[in-house]
């Protein structure tokens, strides 16, 4: 999972890759600071954000104008980090996975034990 092959470059490859690493890396981060009283948690990546990176980009505005009914705002795309920074409820907890200011289950990708030391190593 970690061997990036040499390919064409595809955006949405890159970015997916980049978001499960992510995940990888701040759970083990969490596994070897649990000891120190330092949570760490992962938020989910929302995919379907307008920011104003897309504002030059024709293409952008014009696949986005389907989806925009279905995106979040940047306020809503902010809410489960901010929750994370800040709730009380959570300090005595770490290593969890949330969206939509609730804890969920990752996928089996991301629970993968050998692929997130094979990461952070």
């Amino acid at each position: 999972m970690l061997n990036v092959k040499k390919t064409r470059y595809w955006i949405a490859h890159v970015y997916n890759n980049v978001k499960l690493w992510n995940v990888l890396f701040t759970q083990e981060l969490s596994r070897k600071w649990q000891l120190k009283g330092i949570s760490v948690f992962v938020v989910h990546p929302e995919k379907l954000v307008w920011t104003e990176i897309h504002r030059n980009s024709w293409l952008c505005h014009l696949l986005f104008s389907d989806a925009y009914p279905f995106s979040k705002s940047l306020k809503q795309t902010a809410a489960t980090a901010v929750y994370c920074a800040t709730a009380e409820e959570l300090s005595e907890i770490s290593r969890k996975y949330f969206n939509n200011c609730k804890i969920c289950e990752p996928s089996g990708k991301l629970q993968n034990e050998k692929v997130r030391n094979d990461l952070w190593n």
